[in-house]
């Protein structure tokens, strides 16, 4: 897998099956990073491409802050997994820099690392996900929407808090298009629960 900088093109909508709502499941599991999810799902040609980041002040939504603090500047990142020119999902990570650390903020700015890279430290603990589908999500769909050139159709999400010694430094959310959702189901279906895989 590879991270390059970027555009995503507009998703395509479509027309949502049963599959979206059973993916919720899956999306319980933040023991494994999207990214190593995908790769073991769809194979290594994976990019993570970064569309935009920003500096956003407050007042934050109110499934960002809290648990981060509506007192300061975050940074957010708008990223998303392809395959080709089809977009594998749709993420948005919104980071308190000064809680993150200096080195680790920088790093990602630069394209030195992603974020599924760091979360597997000791010092990154993500708490329990909240999960739903494009019929629940409210706010969030239009600000998706707006990131990713919208409308995007029928999909399934999650976000999550995640601490950094203990200080809730971080809010990810992470969306898929059914079509994700359809090869993670099948890939669930046929080989059971995953193995140990590389964060």
């Amino acid at each position: 897998m590879t991270a390059d900088l970027g555009t995503v093109p507009p998703p395509s909508p479509e027309t949502a099956p049963e599959s979206a709502p059973e993916v919720r499941e899956l999306l319980f599991d933040t023991d494994h990073s999207l990214g190593s999810v995908l790769e073991r799902t769809v194979g290594p040609d994976i990019r993570l491409i970064v569309v935009g980041q920003s500096t956003i002040s407050p007042p934050h939504p109110p499934w960002v802050s809290p648990p981060l603090g509506d007192d300061r500047d975050l940074r957010l990142r708008v990223t998303s997994y392809r395959l080709g020119d089809e977009a594998l999902s749709w993420n948005l990570a919104f980071l308190d820099e000064e809680r993150i650390g200096k080195t680790l903020a920088r790093d990602l700015r630069t394209g030195r690392i992603h974020l599924g890279s760091i979360l597997g430290q000791a010092r990154f603990a993500k708490g329990r996900p909240t999960v739903g589908t494009h019929e629940d999500a409210g706010d969030l769909a239009g600000l998706l929407g707006r990131a990713f050139s919208g409308p995007l159709g029928a999909f399934a999400w999650r976000h999550y808090g995640v601490e950094a010694g203990g200080q809730p430094s971080m809010v990810i959310v992470e969306a898929l298009p059914i079509g994700t959702c359809r090869r993670l189901l099948s890939a669930s279906l046929t080989s059971g629960p995953p193995a140990e895989i590389r964060k």
